[in-house]
């Protein structure tokens, strides 16, 4: 059954990809201030993670916050899964840009947490006409390269290693409830709120998206760009909370401006 599997996959993928453009379907625009945000969330969120932040920020700037595409409850597009290229996450990258372009927005910072980092290096990287500023949230290790292997055949055996693995470990309701538990740290109905956008992303979305993380290498991007980046890590307050704990990081990046 393997060779057939194969050639479904195939049959897929030779079909040209820019009869498959799927659109951003789940996103929001909020603020009237003079400065563009664009707001990419992470693994299996919706863009209501930055909700609390637009509703105070709304004065500042002006806020476009999207979903990657399937996650959250968001639809689910039509496009092949195991293949031998990262084609969803190559999708979202596109459809944010198309998102971008067709608001003809200009002097944006982008702004990515998590899995989204890697899509904001990329989005800034195809416009660096429009994006002026990057902001990486915790985002993917862009900086350790002792997980990403050099050459594409390790690459993709490494891929389907994770498809094998994931697919087992992700198979039962109890595994499919403890993987997708809140942070500990989140208030009570964020809790409520993440648990239920970690949910409604399908098991073979988060698969497939976790999957590609092994094809898509995010370096070489993050080092072309040519507008200022700035790498924030630990902005999940995992080891203290406390009002003066905050206040050091945020003096810490404003340091970093």
């Amino acid at each position: 059954m393997r060779p057939l599997a194969a050639l479904l996959t195939l049959a897929v993928l030779v079909s040209p990809l820019s009869a498959q453009r799927p659109s951003i379907s789940d996103s929001a625009t909020v603020g009237t201030g003079p400065t563009n945000l664009v707001l990419i969330p992470c693994f299996s969120c919706r863009w209501k993670s930055f909700e609390p932040f637009m509703e105070r920020n709304k004065d500042r700037y002006t806020m476009l916050a999207m979903t990657a595409l399937g996650f959250g409850g968001s639809p689910v597009p039509r496009l092949p899964i195991n293949g031998p290229i990262p084609v969803w996450q190559q999708a979202t990258i596109d459809a944010f840009v198309r998102t971008i372009v067709g608001r003809d927005l200009h002097g944006v910072t982008v702004i990515g947490h998590s899995l989204g980092g890697g899509f904001a290096a990329h989005v800034a990287a195809r416009l660096p006409d429009r994006v002026s500023r990057v902001i990486l949230l915790d985002a993917n290790p862009f900086s350790d390269r002792s997980w990403f292997k050099e050459d594409s055949a390790d690459r993709r055996a490494q891929a389907d290693t994770t498809f094998i693995q994931q697919t087992a470990n992700l198979a039962s309701a109890d595994a499919w409830q403890r993987f997708n538990s809140p942070p500990s740290y989140a208030e009570p109905d964020r809790r409520v709120a993440i648990h239920g956008w970690f949910m409604a992303t399908s098991r073979s979305v988060v698969i497939e998206y976790w999957r590609e993380n092994s094809l898509l290498d995010n370096n070489p991007v993050l080092a072309g760009l040519s507008m200022p980046v700035l790498d924030v890590k630990s902005i999940s307050p995992a080891i203290s909370n406390t009002d003066s704990a905050k206040a050091d990081r945020l003096d810490e990046w404003r340091r970093n401006g």
